[in-house]
């Protein structure tokens, strides 16, 4: 990107009242008749729609095309960018160079809104002039039946501000879907000035777009449903038949996020990233590879580890057992209890205590 468009889009001015909303598109055509219909319903009317078509090689683009004098003629701004396939970060990444709203949304195509939505959000925001994000419920539908099953929080629980956000995110404990996230982007401009996030082709976009707004602005949480995740057999963090394969696949994509954007927080430190990779390592990827009976890479992340010297001997101990293949017919014999035992065992011998699962800082905004 030239300097001058850098230039350009540091000194755009941000429109009161407008909603920016970016929708990444990759062959989603099952899904985004759905999304389009939800954003039309919209009892809130500023919106500026920039709709990226991540490449699709199905009849996504088609859709999209279609979808632009539609969504005009709601009065909406729209702006559709196609683009070859960059992944899902990739296609946020694009869509953060065109947006000029007050706030700032990014829901997936899969999900929906509710039809108070956006207004609900802008209110929210409204009363709370300090907060930096809202994260509101979402229903959750499952795919495969059809019917909805549950919400991402409990309902009828008070707003609040929760401090714990921050290390959730930091720990990758209970990430919401992008659905339920909506910023003020003076904010959120603050802490991504270069309207620039980290991705890969196979990255997802939370946790860099997520993390750096948490550590420095006030957050808002509130039970009240204003979204639809749908939950598909390939979702990326709540999939219902993820092998172990997959997982180890997902934890290194987190992992690559994490080593690239950590460094740019204010509380960055280098031993508390050296205590946040410890756990990582023994306490997710670790367990995951032995279950998985992965040798080399379950021998490969003992070494890395934080372990006295003796318990990465007897890890790799374990390690050697499980993968045998005389240990695999026994276990086989057993109906797999001999190797849940084994890895109960190797858990204890692993994992890092809770005491130390921590950044070691409160969110910026906690500490004033």
């Amino acid at each position: 990107m030239s300097a001058e468009r850098v230039s350009e889009m540091k000194n755009q001015t941000l429109k009161d009242g407008l909603v920016s909303i970016i929708v990444p598109c990759y062959n989603v055509d099952l899904y985004l008749e759905d999304f389009i219909a939800s954003i039309i319903a919209q009892t809130y009317g500023s919106l500026e729609v920039i709709l990226v078509n991540d490449g699709a090689t199905d009849s996504t683009g088609q859709m999209l095309r279609e979808a632009v004098p539609r969504l005009q003629a709601e009065g909406y701004t729209v702006k559709l960018v196609e683009q070859s396939n960059r992944g899902l970060g990739g296609a946020v990444d694009t869509g953060l160079k065109h947006f000029t709203g007050e706030f700032l949304t990014w829901p997936d195509p899969d999900d929906w809104l509710l039809p108070n939505s956006i207004e609900r959000r802008v209110q929210l925001m409204r009363e709370n002039p300090d907060i930096g994000l809202l994260r509101s419920n979402a229903k959750l539908l499952i795919e495969a039946t059809q019917e909805f099953d549950g919400h991402f929080m409990p309902l009828d629980v008070p707003p609040r501000r929760p401090v714990e956000l921050f290390e959730d995110l930091l720990f990758l404990r209970g990430f919401y879907a992008p659905v339920c996230h909506f910023v003020r982007s003076k904010m959120f401009l603050k802490v991504h000035p270069d309207r620039s996030i980290y991705f890969t082709a196979v990255s997802s976009q939370n946790f860099q777009l997520l993390v750096p707004v948490v550590e420095v602005f006030p957050v808002l949480q509130v039970s009240e449903p204003l979204a639809v995740y749908r939950v598909r057999e390939d979702s990326r963090s709540r999939a219902p038949n993820r092998t172990r394969e997959k997982l180890m696949a997902r934890f290194d994509q987190l992992l690559d996020l994490t080593q690239h954007t950590l460094p740019k927080l204010r509380t960055y430190r280098p031993d508390a990233m050296a205590r946040l990779m410890n756990y990582h390592w023994r306490n997710r990827m670790l367990p995951t590879a032995f279950r998985a009976a992965m040798k080399d890479r379950a021998t490969e992340l003992v070494e890395c580890s934080a372990l006295p010297a003796w318990r990465k001997a007897a890890a790799k101990a374990l390690i050697a057992i499980r993968c045998n293949g005389a240990f695999e017919a026994i276990d086989g014999r057993t109906k797999r209890v001999a190797s849940r035992g084994l890895a109960r065992g190797f858990d204890r011998l692993v994992r890092l205590p809770k005491s130390q699962m921590n950044w070691g800082a409160d969110p910026l905004w906690a500490q004033a």
